[in-house]
């Protein structure tokens, strides 16, 4: 479970968020708003347990939709 060693599954999420964006900036925020909507459905879901693997999936998405509307800004002011 994620939690239980916090210190280092977030290092290892930073790691992963480092890799996919490219950018330590861009890996921190990804890193605080994955956890931001992990503990929000942990409080929601207190039975739920969650893997590395989910950590990173939802830091993936985040990535994704923020690149989508950096794309739709674009064409917008374009």
């Amino acid at each position: 479970m994620v939690f239980e060693n916090l210190e280092q599954e977030i290092h290892k999420l930073y790691k992963f968020c480092l890799k996919l964006s490219g950018s330590p900036w861009i890996a921190e925020d990804l890193v605080q708003v994955t956890m931001l909507k992990v503990y929000k459905i942990k409080k929601y879901e207190p039975e739920r347990s969650f893997t590395f693997s989910f950590l990173c999936t939802v830091a993936k998405n985040h990535f994704i939709d923020e690149k989508r509307k950096e794309g739709k800004e674009e064409a917008f002011l374009g």
